[in-house]
């Protein structure tokens, strides 16, 4: 008689080797996963962030260099609008402006002037006409529409292009016109409204004038593009508003920590910080040193051209910042700015107070300091 072989494997134990994942344990591996990609997550944001952040401080440095090279071969800084009377659009007149007739400022901004030493001299050689006056601002013009990636911060949105009429390119960077929140933009020559800061319209500033020194004196910073759809901006932080243009700490009012109070003020994008980099209208091309940075901003970009226009950037916690030696630092938000309800509104420019002119020292505390070429404060740069 022939015996089966017996066979020493338990047939449930073989059954039992051959088993998948129950759903509990598959449930378990994958809350594991999702717990390290929320914990890695951040972390890699975090890197992308630091990568930008980088690439927008290079920019700046490039920015540095071609400000001090323009200052090394015409013995001034650039100004931050120039250009004789022909640049003006024929739709903007000196007579609806607070600049004076005389003055004969042109509609150019600091970054058209210093397109030379920051490889753009085809482009500058386009818009001045090799000699000629320069081209006025037309939506057909294709110079002002040539982006330059160096003028765009990459935390920021990428370039704005859905605003109807508006095909001009853009900038995530700002002069500095100092601790003053109102005739910003008035020339240098006059005495009356003369600048505080670096820049302004037809502004000479010479290294020498800067008696603070270049290490204390701030030059250039950021601003955000403004979000939204079209010309109208969201009522977020990026966006600009349209009144109380005067007094620092109105402006601050205006903002209640997730909104502007009143959207109807809003103004349209296309009218908003770094939306023509061509154009040295105070509200898109010059910031103040009134506000802290990412404070909420309230500009006039035509006209009486006042404003406060704190810079913003994307970076959390504070922006970058261009000195007047044309080192890049860190400036934080929460920078001490001293009283912003001094200097109180005046009814009119002519009615400015003295004082507002000639006060050496800034009531704006370091930050404010940082904002004058000529104060005598003595501040710890951060």
């Amino acid at each position: 008689m022939n015996r089966q072989p017996i066979s020493l494997v338990c047939p449930r134990c073989a059954l039992a080797g051959r088993r998948g994942f129950t759903l509990v344990e598959l449930l378990v591996v994958i809350a594991i996963i999702g717990t390290l990609v929320g914990l890695l997550l951040p972390a890699v944001q975090a890197a992308r962030e630091s990568a930008r952040r980088s690439s927008c401080a290079n920019n700046f440095k490039q920015l540095g260099v071609a400000m001090l090279s323009y200052e090394s071969a015409r013995k001034t800084l650039p100004p931050s609008r120039w250009g004789p009377a022909s640049s003006v659009p024929s739709w903007y007149t000196q007579s609806s402006s607070n600049i004076p007739a005389t003055s004969n400022v042109g509609f150019l901004s600091g970054f058209v002037a210093m397109l030379p030493y920051m490889e753009g001299a085809e482009i500058y050689d386009r818009i001045m006409g090799s000699g000629s006056p320069p081209h006025v601002e037309t939506t057909t013009f294709a110079p002002y529409a040539t982006q330059s990636p160096g003028l765009l911060c990459p935390s920021d949105i990428p370039r704005i292009t859905d605003i109807p009429n508006h095909p001009w390119a853009q900038a995530n960077y700002l002069f500095s016109i100092g601790d003053q929140s109102y005739v910003q933009n008035a020339d240098w020559s006059v005495g009356g409204y003369k600048q505080r800061g670096l820049f302004g319209a037809n502004s000479n500033c010479r290294i020498n004038d800067i008696t603070d020194g270049t290490s204390q004196t701030i030059a250039m910073s950021e601003c955000t593009r403004p979000e939204g759809s079209g010309a109208t901006a969201a009522n977020k932080l990026t966006a600009a508003y349209g009144d109380k243009t005067w007094n620092p700490s109105d402006c601050n009012a205006t903002w209640n920590g997730t909104a502007f109070v009143n959207a109807a003020k809003l103004r349209t994008r296309d009218l908003s910080p770094g939306m023509r980099w061509h154009t040295g209208w105070n509200g898109t091309v010059n910031f103040t040193t009134t506000l802290p940075p990412n404070g909420p901003v309230c500009n006039q970009p035509w006209g009486q051209e006042n404003g406060v226009v704190p810079p913003r950037s994307k970076h959390a916690g504070g922006v970058q910042a261009l000195f007047a030696d044309g080192r890049v630092t860190f400036i934080s938000e929460n920078i001490f700015t001293g009283n912003i309800a001094a200097w109180p509104t005046p009814a009119n420019h002519a009615a400015t107070p003295s004082t507002y002119r000639t006060l050496a020292d800034s009531p704006y505390g370091v930050w404010g300091a940082l904002g004058t070429k000529a104060g005598t404060e003595r501040v710890d740069v951060p």
